[in-house]
């Protein structure tokens, strides 16, 4: 058997593979209930019947009322209209226009920068916060920023290509006793951290649905009651008013289906993530490549590791570790094959040189012992190759 007849697939940060009960769910749905939902005949029904059902099992697994679950398309539309919408919505409010700051963390999603830059041109004051050489926002820098015109603070719980893990719970008190909304990112969090403990503390978390074993093209946006919100490219009747369209009722039905069983025994998943990062890591430093490790030791996703290989480009890695069975990225999806070191990289001060060569594993439980050692074999001698 070749080297390459079995492949790894290590890119779960980029996109989970559904689990096989949510891709059952939907065949059922798309087989049986395939009425849209906003009709009033019977068939619309039972297709409305699968959307709030599958709103309670997403309500149950944040704690939440199932009034504040909105339904989208994915992570970038959860965030864009989590900033978008609090806009619209402060407009309402007599503390407008006197609150115009928005407060980002310097390592946020591409989907939350653009919208960011999007208000800017509107008038709005952008304010990064800086971070650490672990890529955290320090509660002390967010103290220090927060103003009485801040309305909106924006800070991804987990980063997706480091791993990141920001402390949400002091940075969302803090935006609260001075009056902001906070808004997390929840994205790359979703699947092994407690998403019910963050949604007590925040006003607003977004998910996506292909990154917890649910369908691609779905999403959620949580948003706590008596937030500030109004949808604000014109008037939407799904969604109780808070975005058109018609529901992706499958989709729906799917992304439920994936969140039920995700909710299962999510802290026993978290620590064999972490057991199999840690021989990955030892797998690969044993082998002396000179790799830079950019995930941080300690409050990083535990199924995320990200190391730099100096002197090399990132993008062309994937390509050569491809050949060998190994898929992996050279960062977030959405930013893959710009030929550009990581923003989030330089913004946690690392030189040009090693964030060129930036190189992500993610990966789920499924990842065995003996898989460790095999990728690691795979890896070195792809960078012997490259280095010929």
């Amino acid at each position: 058997m070749s080297e390459t007849s079995v492949f790894y697939y290590l890119d779960y940060a980029a996109t989970t593979p559904p689990s096989d009960s949510a891709i059952q769910r939907m065949t059922q749905v798309m087989e049986s209930y395939w009425g849209n939902p906003s009709s009033q005949h019977g068939r619309g029904a039972l297709a409305r019947k699968i959307v709030e059902e599958a709103r309670e099992e997403v309500a149950g697994w944040l704690s939440c009322r199932p009034s504040e679950v909105i339904f989208t398309s994915g992570g970038t539309e959860s965030n864009q209209l989590a900033l978008w919408g609090t806009v619209s919505g402060m407009r309402a409010r007599e503390a407008y226009p006197r609150r115009r700051q928005i407060l980002l963390s310097a390592v946020e999603h591409h989907s939350v920068i653009a919208c960011a830059a999007a208000l800017r041109q509107q008038g709005y004051e952008v304010q990064f916060l800086p971070v650490d050489r672990q890529g955290r926002v320090s509660p002390d820098v967010l103290a220090q920023a927060l103003s009485e015109y801040t309305f909106l603070v924006s800070v991804q719980w987990v980063n997706s290509e480091v791993g990141t893990v920001q402390p949400i719970k002091e940075l969302a008190r803090l935006s609260r006793e001075a009056g902001a909304l906070f808004h997390t990112d929840a994205v790359a969090a979703a699947s092994v951290f407690d998403v019910a403990a963050a949604c007590s503390e925040v006003d607003l978390l977004s998910i996506s649905g292909h990154k917890v074993y649910g369908p691609q093209g779905t999403g959620i946006l949580f948003l706590r009651r008596g937030t500030p919100f109004r949808f604000p490219f014109g008037p939407g009747r799904q969604e109780r008013g808070r975005r058109p369209g018609t529901e992706n009722v499958p989709g729906i039905a799917g992304l439920a289906e994936a969140v039920r069983g995700l909710r299962k025994e999510y802290q026993l998943r978290g620590v064999h993530l972490e057991q199999t990062r840690r021989r990955l890591w030892s797998a690969l430093e044993i082998r002396k490549l000179g790799l830079v490790r950019f995930t941080p030791q300690q409050e990083s996703h535990p199924g995320i590791l990200t190391v730099g290989v100096p002197g090399e480009n990132g993008d062309g890695l994937v390509v050569a570790l491809s050949q060998r069975g190994l898929q992996v990225s050279s960062g977030s999806a959405c930013r893959s094959g710009e030929g550009q070191p990581s923003p989030v990289l330089l913004a946690m001060g690392f030189p040009e040189d090693a964030a060129m060569g930036m190189i992500r594993f993610s990966f789920g439980q499924e990842l065995s012992s003996h898989a460790v050692e095999d990728i690691a074999k795979r890896f070195a001698a792809t960078l012997h190759a490259v280095r010929v």
